[in-house]
């Protein structure tokens, strides 16, 4: 590889570019009658912003500018010493020698982005353009033109590291994310989330930006159409509506997007989420059930409430014995109110039941035996029974079986029939206590068992009352709304 002269020892040739080799003959009066004008045209390329070199062929510098010195941080004269190959990325080597050729064949001009190898082995990335110079209409010379985009990479790497992170994320969240194009209503990004969430397939939302809207409920379509108009003047928008998949199902879906202002205007990209909402929805609606269904028991509870306090504040001779009376039929309406709010007011088990209200007397195993299997009733049975259970229980520890040491009650049930008549039977039978006698005339704990039963529990109510233990059997239905009730999970006897 020659050595040549350095940037100071160049010669100015016909085309007023500086080469390594002074013109000769005739070339050199032209030259001089020239030399001003080139001597302009020398100073400008040598000033000039951009990296400019003159190449042979074979690759090596003829020639090069300052700004083509400092891009590759050598001086001039070095690199009129070395071949394009010593100061390219050894990668692309091939590639440039290739682009030479192209040139060299006078298929010019043509451009690539490159790296230059720095002296510290550091790469810097290069925009290169390449042209030929005819001589006598053959290519005698190629230049090239350089400027550095090695910040531009970097930012479009920075850039492209950032869209595969928003790729990625997005692929993976659940919900659905999507980014349209309000000028030209055009979507420009949509996530899977949408298939799972709308049931649709994207690439019918890319085909038609309206696809999502075809999806709303019917009940809900002019709401959000209207609230979707406003959200496009306010620049956002903030919705929660319901959606039919086209295999049947709904989805209620909260759905919020803004506007991104574009440079020509404040209408341009919209950037949205929407999440599926559906079991939230469906637990506010639940709730809101139960506070209907609460408000509706409490307004009875306080009629029935005030029913018993009058019933027996009537027939009480004194204030402790209706303070006794009151409040023990309020603990048995307490034991149902406990059992139902466990459930959120929708079934209580029998056998708690019994138990709950049976409590306050003191009623162990050996004086009380319980035979039946477990049942769930409904808020209205349970409510109705407790008061009927708790009527004999007083009844018993007052006049009965629970008055004596060896007294015994047996408390049994079963359902009768099956279909849609099932009957629930209950029997109450005592044992061991004082005789019994009829008594004169039925007193408010007689009429309120009869009662509830009958009209509560729409049932059927027969006492006995035998010398040797009261007796009381009552019938109720399983299967209607005042006393449904249906055998517990994992109940048994």
């Amino acid at each position: 590889m020659p050595t040549g002269p350095g940037v100071a020892e160049l010669f100015t040739d016909s085309a007023g570019y500086r080469c390594m080799s002074p013109p000769s003959g005739s070339e050199r009066d032209k030259v001089a009658t020239r030399s001003g004008a080139g001597d302009r045209f020398a100073a400008m390329v040598e000033q000039a912003p951009l990296g400019i070199a003159q190449l042979d062929f074979d690759g090596r510098i003829l020639f090069a500018n300052r700004s083509f010195a400092e891009l590759a941080e050598r001086s001039a004269e070095e690199l009129c010493r070395l071949n394009i190959a010593d100061i390219a990325d050894p990668e692309e080597e091939a590639l440039n020698r290739q682009l030479l050729q192209t040139v060299a064949a006078g298929r010019s001009p043509c451009s690539v982005d490159a790296r230059l190898r720095l002296p510290d082995g550091m790469p810097k990335s290069i925009r290169a353009s390449l042209s030929a110079v005819k001589e006598d209409g053959v290519p005698g010379y190629a230049v090239a033109v350089l400027r550095e985009i090695t910040e531009r990479r970097r930012i479009e790497k920075v850039l492209e590291e950032g869209r595969t992170t928003f790729r990625q994320l997005a692929e993976n969240v659940q919900d659905v994310l999507w980014v349209f194009d309000l000028v030209a209503e055009k979507v420009l990004y949509v996530n899977a989330a949408y298939e799972r969430i709308w049931g649709r397939p994207c690439s019918g939302f890319y085909a038609n930006p309206h696809d999502w809207r075809e999806a709303i409920h019917p009940d809900d379509r002019e709401r959000v159409q209207a609230a979707y108009a406003a959200g496009v003047s306010a620049g956002a928008f903030d919705e929660r509506y319901r959606i039919c998949r086209p295999d049947g199902a709904m989805r209620w879906v909260l759905d919020r997007w803004w506007v991104v202002p574009s440079e020509s205007g404040p209408v341009g990209r919209v950037v949205g989420i929407a999440r599926d909402v559906t079991k939230e929805a469906e637990a506010e609606e639940q709730e809101r059930r139960i506070q209907a269904e609460l408000s509706h028991r409490v307004r009875n509870t306080l009629a029935m409430v005030q029913a018993i306090a009058g019933q027996t504040a009537r027939r009480a001779t004194g204030i402790e014995e209706f303070s006794e009376a009151f409040l023990g039929r309020i603990r048995a309406l307490g034991a149902a109110h406990s059992s139902l709010t466990r459930s959120d007011w929708q079934k209580a088990s029998l056998r708690t039941l019994v138990r709950q209200v049976l409590r306050p007397f003191a009623v162990e195993d050996r004086n009380l035996s319980i035979e039946g299997p477990d049942l769930l009733l409904a808020p209205r049975a349970a409510l109705g029974l407790s008061l009927v259970l708790h009527e004999l229980a007083a009844n018993a520890a007052k006049h009965g079986a629970l008055r004596a040491p060896g007294g015994r009650i047996v408390l049994s049930w079963s359902v009768m029939k099956d279909g849609p008549d099932r009957q629930l039977r209950i029997e109450w039978v005592e044992a061991g206590g004082p005789k019994v006698r009829p008594p004169r005339r039925a007193g408010f704990g007689t009429q309120l068992i009869t009662q509830s039963v009958a009209y509560d529990l729409k049932g059927r109510t027969q006492l006995s009352f035998d010398p040797g233990g009261f007796r009381c059997s009552l019938s109720m239905p399983l299967d209607q709304e005042g006393g449904g009730g249906f055998p517990a999970v994992g109940g048994g006897s």
